[in-house]
């Protein structure tokens, strides 16, 4: 069996680090080097990897100031020495056979990338006290496929996630490849890279990656303004890639599809819960954006139409909240204006009954 190199960047992860690397550790695939790049957490996440490197050899601590996932993973690239690599995030957790069965199906197929599937956690403690199934590693159905981009669709059976966790990579994937540092995407940017050559690879269609709901995750933050501009850094970076040729026609109008319609959704379901300072740079953002889309001809007719839909969502929650303003301000002054005649006219009322006090002395 190759060596697996597993690597897992930490950052305040106490609560759920300790059934991630029992979920390594108890993996049937035993050839592998448990790379844990501590990212300066403040918690007690580096008292329970310093614990479980004391019990087994085969995970390795090391630590650095907070610099982000892309910086914690790159490390981990850089000292990893296994065959094949594959990433884990500390809140979630993998099923025993996980890393058995992608390396018995890279070997079988030859590919050098191995994809299969994920479980969401819905609310938090649904994979409490959870069971698995246990499979024949050999019998397990898979997809031999050169384009698995296609499979990162929204409505793709089976549909795998534009995420680097889901998958098993030869190490060759990463002699030049690293993740782009300070930005959120990056797994997104990196793995779209790699799949624009059409490297041939396997899928297994079995939710081996259980993603659990973490408030603190990228995925499940409050999107804004920061979040949009790394999308764009994103569609730029990928717009200099695609637009060459031979990538050009399908799969950069594909990626128009996958990436620009999804992102303009959630500018629009989110933008009610910004503030009005928010909404202006959200939408000065998005009009950047869509404008160097179209610029780059990266937009179909249909992108458009649904583009066009959810902008003007957009631009009405921001009129919705300038009509509020103003009216605030228009209660607002009227409001004044009333208390100060009020104030004046009990001034006056006053000062004449302290005349006619006076006249009667």
């Amino acid at each position: 069996m190759a060596k697996i190199s597993v690597i897992i960047p930490v950052y305040n992860a106490e609560d759920f680090l300790t059934e991630c690397l029992d979920s390594v550790l108890d993996q049937t695939h035993k050839n592998l080097e448990v790379i844990c790049v501590n990212d300066g957490s403040q918690d007690a996440s580096l008292d329970i990897l310093n614990t479980y490197a004391k019990i087994d050899k085969r995970i390795k601590v090391f630590s650095q100031e907070n610099q982000g996932q892309s910086a914690a993973r790159n490390k981990g690239l850089d000292l990893a020495k296994g065959k094949y690599i594959f990433f884990l995030d500390s809140d979630d957790f993998i099923h025993p056979q996980t890393l058995e069965a992608v390396h018995h199906h890279a070997l079988k197929n030859k590919t050098p990338i191995t994809a299969f599937l994920y479980e969401k956690e819905e609310k938090p403690g649904d994979f409490k006290d959870r069971k698995f199934e246990t499979y024949d590693i050999k019998k397990l159905p898979s997809l031999v496929r050169a384009d698995l981009m296609a499979y990162t669709a929204q409505d793709a059976k089976p549909r795998i996630s534009r995420v680097v966790t889901t998958m098993l990579f030869h190490r060759s994937i990463f002699k030049e490849l690293r993740f782009k540092p300070g930005m959120y995407y990056e797994d997104t940017q990196l793995l779209l890279t790699i799949l624009k050559d059409n490297v041939l690879s396997t899928l297994l269609p079995i939710p081996f990656y259980k993603y659990r709901m973490n408030e603190a995750s990228t995925t499940n933050q409050k999107f804004t303004e920061k979040h949009l501009k790394s999308y764009h850094t994103l569609l730029s970076d990928l717009t200099e890639q695609y637009s060459k040729e031979p990538y050009k026609k399908r799969k950069f109008k594909f990626l128009a599809r996958t990436l620009i319609e999804p992102v303009c959704k959630r500018v629009a379901f989110n933008v009610s819960n910004l503030s009005s300072k928010e909404k202006r740079k959200m939408i000065f953002s998005l009009y950047q954006m869509l404008r160097e889309m179209r610029e780059s001809e990266a937009l179909t007719p249909k992108t458009e139409e649904i583009l066009k839909r959810l902008t003007q969502r957009v631009i009405s929650e921001i009129k919705k909240d300038l009509i509020y303003r103003k009216k605030r301000r228009m209660a607002l002054r009227t409001y004044t204006r009333t208390q100060k005649l009020a104030s004046n006219h009990i001034k006056k009322l006053l000062q004449g009954r302290a005349h006619g006090i006076r006249c009667y002395q």
